[in-house]
């Protein structure tokens, strides 16, 4: 990727905004380095499921488990009690690894949703995304790529920009990704490319999801990588 030389953004936040789950590594040290280069504070919160909380206002709803026994039945108050532990979980995990790493935390109230999470009109944050992995954490081989998604020509110089601040070769050391622009031109091109790439890490400017609301949520479905999103 080519240097890019632009006047630094300020960066006040990293927020880490996962499912009621526990992140997965890549998910977490992302954010854990970020901070840290950045000198942001890191700001964990939970994304509510928006199918299981409508699921939960219907009559007689069962959650469905791999395992029989752990199936129960599904109610607001039941799920809110559920998101408030994993809350919790979520505090007692950031207060133990974000100190270590000379990182500023917090934990914030559950989001309704990722749309209205990723679609408020905040600067100064960048968002990093994981969803529940649905097998043990594979990991990458050290040649993955990341991939910069963008659509102008705008948006790549200032995503090249954070890219070189905090991924560069004075920031990161040897481990930095190697990264590839990919020119968005819709998710049924974005999408086979990105599959085809296997990455380690997907970027894109906020903006891309006003243009495609669903983008987001296919990302994080078909990639099962961590996903950073700049305002």
């Amino acid at each position: 990727m080519t240097r890019i030389t632009e006047p630094a953004e300020v960066v006040r936040r990293v927020v880490l905004a996962l499912e009621a789950a526990p992140p997965d590594p890549a998910t977490l040290e992302l954010a854990l380095g970020l901070a840290r280069r950045l000198d942001a504070e890191l700001a964990g919160t939970l994304v509510a499921d928006e199918a299981l909380l409508r699921a939960a206002s219907l009559p007689r709803m069962t959650e469905l488990s791999a395992h029989p026994a752990l199936e129960r039945s599904l109610d607001r108050s039941a799920l809110s009690r559920s998101l408030r532990l994993q809350a919790e979980r979520l505090r007692e995990l950031l207060a133990r690894r974000a100190p270590a790493a000379g990182v500023r935390w917090s934990v914030s109230g559950t989001q309704p949703s990722l749309a209205d999470l990723v679609t408020a009109p905040v600067a100064g944050e960048l968002l990093v995304l994981g969803r529940v992995q649905r097998a043990p954490w594979r990991g990458e081989p050290s040649h993955a790529p990341a991939v910069l998604l963008y659509r102008e020509g705008a948006q790549r110089l200032r995503a090249q920009a954070m890219i070189e601040r905090v991924f560069g070769a004075a920031a990161a050391g040897p481990a930095s990704p190697v990264w590839e622009c990919l020119p968005f031109a819709g998710s049924a091109q974005a999408l086979p490319a990105l599959r085809r790439r296997r990455p380690r890490l997907v970027m894109l400017p906020a903006d891309l999801l006003v243009q495609d609301r669903g983008l987001l949520a296919r990302l994080l479905e078909d990639l099962e990588c961590p996903v950073m999103l700049q305002r």
